[in-house]
């Protein structure tokens, strides 16, 4: 149940999306918002730094003058920063919802996860926009970031580039003036939600967020996808029948035997005996919750498959499970919920099951 939804602003061309995100969100689920905006010197429209004095001692000009110039900017930055929060604010309060708002300075990620334990969020929106590979690399991202070190559950809303024909300084206010709530209600509540499912413990907290969100957006439907691991997914092979001496040795190793010709027969015995029938109990438990639900099951890479899939099936979002791991078994093994919030065509959001007080 989502009680506390932190929403991460700033100044950039597709803020507002976000922002309407998570006013459909709150009003469908009854939840406190949050407004947050961290000034960074990263963010669009920071005011440039000063030169150093001795490159300004060429151009004949006076470094305090020129620092006071940029402190003056700088606090006329962080007042029209806090006065878009307010009027955000009040537009949040106009449909009937409760929100406070708040504005730092400092590191967005870092600033946006201490926010989020202070206030006890259980979830954070968040907008992402396409970057290549080689921006991600230098750059970073402060969602990937915050995907990784939140202590609660984060929806990422995915934005496609701008046209270019399309100045960015005036997206914010075209999309405000020509769609209303209701128009936007309409284009961001999901109607197709698609759950990714492993065969761990963390597909019971992924479930019922996503019959939660389903239950809220009447017209919602469920997708149940698990994707197949190599392992399991590959038909056994039948070996090349052994040398009589090579049949002898083996008979003397009943077990190495089996191991050999039948460990990937077992291993799909064992899924589908004890993984499978919990995952099918999912589609019956929302499908009782009157959504209508299927249940998928495809081989392959768990990340690319998830994407591909949403992307044929016009999925608005991915609920996709955190398991938490430290920041050196992420570099090494990557993570599922990693790659699909950064490659899906649609919002993901990444569930982090509640962890003990």
């Amino acid at each position: 149940m989502l009680k506390k939804i932190l929403v991460a602003l700033d100044h950039s061309a597709f803020s507002q999306k976000t922002f309407m995100q998570s006013l459909v969100l709150a009003k469908a689920t009854h939840a406190k918002l949050m407004l947050f905006h961290v000034i960074s010197s990263t963010e669009e429209g920071y005011p440039p730094y000063p030169l150093m004095p001795g490159v300004l001692e060429e151009f004949d000009l006076s470094y305090a003058g020129v620092a006071n110039s940029y402190l003056n900017d700088l606090d006329v930055f962080k007042a029209s920063s806090f006065e878009l929060l307010r009027s955000r604010a009040n537009q949040a309060k106009e449909k009937g919802l409760t929100v406070f708002y708040q504005q730092s300075m400092g590191d967005p990620g870092r600033e946006i996860c201490e926010i989020s334990r202070q206030w006890k969020a259980d979830t954070i929106i968040i907008g992402r926009r396409s970057r290549n590979l080689l921006s991600k690399v230098l750059l970073g991202s402060v969602s990937n970031y915050v995907t990784h070190h939140a202590p609660c559950s984060v929806l990422i809303v995915h934005h496609q580039d701008v046209p270019e024909f399309i100045p960015k300084q005036s997206i914010n206010t075209l999309e405000a003036n020509k769609l209303s709530f209701e128009e936007w209600r309409g284009k961001l509540s999901y109607r197709s939600i698609l759950v990714a499912l492993d065969g761990g413990d963390i597909n019971q907290p992924i479930v019922n967020r996503a019959i939660n969100l389903a239950k809220r957006m009447s017209t919602a439907r469920l997708m149940l996808l698990h994707v197949l691991p190599h392992d399991v997914a590959k038909v056994p092979i039948p070996s090349p029948p052994p040398t009589a001496i090579a049949q002898q040795r083996l008979d003397n190793y009943p077990s190495l035997r089996d191991d050999i010709l039948y460990s990937q027969q077992r291993q799909w015995n064992a899924y589908d005996s004890d993984c499978l029938p919990q995952l099918r109990s999912y589609t019956a438990i929302a499908r009782e919750a009157g959504i209508p639900t299927e249940f998928i099951q495809q081989p392959g890479s768990p990340g690319e498959v998830i994407c591909e899939f949403a992307k044929n099936r016009s999925s608005d979002l991915i609920l996709v499970g955190n398991r938490g791991r430290s920041g050196l078994s992420e570099m090494l093994l990557g993570s599922v919920g990693k790659y699909v919030a950064n490659h899906a065509s649609c919002s993901v959001m990444v569930v982090r099951p509640q962890q003990p007080a």
